[in-house]
C-alpha cells in the first residue's frame, strides 16, 4: 500500500471500530477552537496560466485565496499544514499526517527534511491523485500528471444528482461514486476507493452538516477551487475519528446501493 494512502486505511478502521461517533465531536479543538476565518482578508483571485495547481480543490483554494502563495510554487509544508488547520478545521494530527504522507510520495526533500514543493507535484498520477474523481477527468494513458482543471461535464452530472436542486446528500454522492467506480476500466484499489470517499466526505463535513451539502457550495468549491461565499470556518474540527466515521458511513451506503441494483 502506498504511504500516501495509509491515512485513509486508518480512517476506515476507526469507522469500523467506532460506529457510534458519527454525530459527536469527540476530538480536541486545541488547535482549531472554532475561530472564524477572516475571508475579507483573503479575496478570491483566479490562477494565471503560469500558476501551479493540483487536482485537489482544497489545496488550490488555499492558493487562490492567498492563504499560501498564490502562484502555488515552493509551498512550505508547515505553512500548508497550519492553513489546513486554521481554514478547514483539520485537527493538528490529521493535518500533519496528510502533509507528511503527501511529501513522502510527491514532495521535495532537502537534507532529509520536507522542503518547499510546487502544488503541481501533487498531480502525479496514482500517488495521492487517482482516476474516478467527482470533477476531474481521468489521467490519459502514459501521462505522468493528472488534469488539474475541473471537468465541467462531470461536475454538472454531479450537480444534477440533487433530488431537490438545493442539496447533495451522502446518498447522492455515494451513488455517483458507485457509478463511476463500477464504470472504471481499471478497478480502484481499496485505498484509492477510500481516498475518493475522503474527498466526498470533506465536502459534507466542511460545508455541510455531515449528511448533506448545498449544491451551490459544491459548484463553487469543485468548479472554481473557491471557498464559498459566507464561509467563515467549519463548525467543528475534523480528525481521524470523525473522518473515519464518515468514510465508513459512505462505504456502507455505497454497499447498499450496489446490493439493491
Amino acid at each position: 500500500m502506498r504511504v500516501s494512502l495509509l491515512i485513509v486505511a486508518l480512517l476506515t478502521s476507526y469507522a469500523t471500530a467506532l460506529p457510534g461517533l458519527g454525530n459527536q465531536n469527540t476530538e480536541s479543538n486545541e488547535f482549531f477552537g472554532g475561530r472564524a476565518v477572516k475571508m475579507a482578508d483573503h479575496p478570491f483571485v483566479p490562477p494565471t496560466d503560469t500558476d501551479s495547481r493540483s487536482p485537489c480543490p482544497a489545496l488550490n483554494a488555499l492558493a487562490n485565496h492567498g492563504f499560501i502563495t498564490h502562484d502555488g510554487k515552493a509551498i512550505d509544508p508547515d505553512s500548508l499544514k497550519q492553513n489546513l488547520i486554521s481554514v478547514f478545521g483539520l485537527e493538528r494530527a490529521y493535518a500533519t499526517g496528510f502533509v507528511e504522507a503527501a511529501w513522502q510520495v510527491c514532495g521535495n526533500f532537502s537534507s532529509g527534511k520536507p522542503a518547499p514543493t510546487d502544488l503541481h507535484e501533487f498531480a502525479k498520477h496514482n500517488k495521492i491523485e487517482h482516476d474516478v474523481s467527482l470533477a476531474h477527468a481521468d489521467t490519459a494513458p502514459g501521462e505522468k500528471y493528472a488534469p488539474v482543471t475541473t471537468d465541467q461535464g462531470l461536475l454538472q452530472d454531479l450537480i444534477s444528482r440533487s433530488a431537490d436542486g438545493q442539496f447533495l446528500t451522502m446518498e447522492d454522492l455515494s451513488r455517483v461514486r458507485v457509478e463511476r467506480e463500477d464504470a472504471a476500466p481499471v478497478p480502484l484499489s481499496l485505498s484509492q476507493q477510500n481516498t475518493g470517499r475522503a474527498a466526498s466526505t470533506l465536502l459534507l463535513s466542511r460545508f455541510g452538516d455531515n449528511e448533506k451539502v448545498p449544491v451551490s457550495d459544491v459548484q463553487t468549491f469543485l468548479g472554481e477551487s473557491r471557498i464559498p461565499d459566507g464561509y467563515n470556518g467549519p463548525k467543528s474540527s475534523l480528525g481521524f475519528v470523525t473522518s473515519g466515521v464518515l468514510i465508513g458511513k459512505m462505504a456502507i451506503t455505497m454497499a447498499g446501493i450496489r446490493n439493491s441494483s
